[in-house]
């Protein structure tokens, strides 16, 4: 039922639940479900890295190193989009914002982005 829940289009709600991401690696550890059966809602998460949407781009850079830990995604997937972080760190909406900066500083600590690649993006 709940990979059902996945991959319905209920999709972005349930990918913004606080406890979705511990509770699929808890059923991948039973083996209720397989690495494959997450390829669709790793998918869609990616989409939702670079959405036009900035509630939804929100949510998923929240839970980037969530999902970098539990191997849903990887270093070089965040990497490859990380310009759609730092496109966020000049958004209008505070909350977007303050996302971002946040998200940039763990992102930092953890050696995926750098500071400079804020300023090279802004310039260019």
């Amino acid at each position: 039922h709940f990979l059902q829940l996945l991959l319905s289009d209920q999709l972005d709600a349930v990918l913004a639940a606080s406890n979705v991401w511990d509770e699929l690696r808890d059923l991948e550890r039973e083996g209720v479900i397989t690495p494959e059966d997450l390829a669709p809602v790793r998918s869609r998460f990616l989409e939702l890295m670079e959405s036009r949407d900035p509630q939804a781009r929100r949510g998923a850079w929240e839970k980037v190193l969530e999902l970098v830990d539990t191997g849903v995604i990887s270093q070089e997937d965040v990497v490859k989009r990380k310009s759609y972080l730092i496109e966020m760190l000049s958004a209008g909406d505070f909350y977007v914002k303050r996302s971002a900066w946040r998200a940039m500083s763990e992102l930092q600590d953890e050696g995926m982005v750098a500071r400079e690649d804020v300023f090279v993006n802004k310039q260019g």
